[in-house]
């Protein structure tokens, strides 16, 4: 006959593997998670089979109310393919575009994407990121002299224009930025706006983006693991109690 004293410490044995069980899982679930780490890049990701794409926008603003108005008409050429909009083009602006091959055009070198805003006052051609799902997101770009370096560059959250998270107010080939683990909720826009000064004439400017999910640190996954383990121990206290 089994003592009622040696069930409970085998029903207490079972609950302590049990929950050490679901620390390890939730473990290895963190572990595994950097493998899920995902990259967007604005120039390899370039596309003209859909606006907005799936996570990329092409499109323009007028000046002062920033709103992006999406590009309705893609072009693909031998060497060129690009967005413009139907009903509002002069000169071929506002528009977004990469070079495929060939000679450099307008200061745009074969394999760069450029924004060229239209002729309205001030007006702007925008590239936006939206973000995919809530996450923390380390983003490095670039804004290129291009055409003339005459145009501003503006990296924008969620379209607030007032206060860019970076200004450039004519574009060299140093107009460069990085934000480490920038939270992004689900929905929320990032945008390289680049804007005319006043002259959209000679406007062609490269741009780069890429944005990577940030992952944690392995001190920060180990510190992650350590308070499972924590958990899994007073869990299992409690149960002995």
């Amino acid at each position: 006959m089994v003592k009622h004293s040696d069930q409970r410490e085998g029903l207490m044995g079972i609950a302590r593997r049990t929950t050490l069980l679901s620390a390890v899982l939730a473990g290895g679930a963190l572990l595994a998670g950097p493998a899920q780490a995902a990259t967007y890049d604005a120039v390899s990701d370039f596309s003209v089979t859909s606006n907005p794409g799936s996570v990329w926008s092409y499109g323009y603003s007028f000046f002062p109310a920033y709103s992006l108005i999406l590009f309705d008409k893609p072009t693909t050429t031998a060497t060129f393919v690009g967005w413009n909009d139907a009903s509002y083009i002069v000169s071929g602006a506002p528009a977004a575009w990469s070079l495929l091959s060939g000679s450099a055009i307008n200061g745009v070198l074969p394999g760069q994407m450029a924004l060229h805003p239209g002729p309205s006052y001030r007006g702007y051609a925008i590239l936006r990121f939206t973000a995919p799902s809530t996450a923390d997101y380390n983003v490095v770009g670039q804004f290129y002299a291009g055409d003339s370096g005459a145009m501003s560059g503006s990296v924008v959250h969620n379209s607030n224009l007032s206060t860019p998270l970076a200004y450039f107010s004519n574009t060299t080939d140093a107009s460069t930025f990085s934000f480490s683990a920038l939270h992004l909720v689900a929905g929320e826009t990032l945008d390289l706006a680049v804007g005319n000064n006043g002259d959209y004439g000679s406007g062609s400017t490269p741009v780069t983006m890429t944005i990577t999910t940030a992952v944690p640190e392995p001190a920060t996954l180990a510190l992650m693991l350590g308070g499972l383990g924590v958990v899994g121990w007073v869990a299992w206290r409690r149960k002995r109690a």
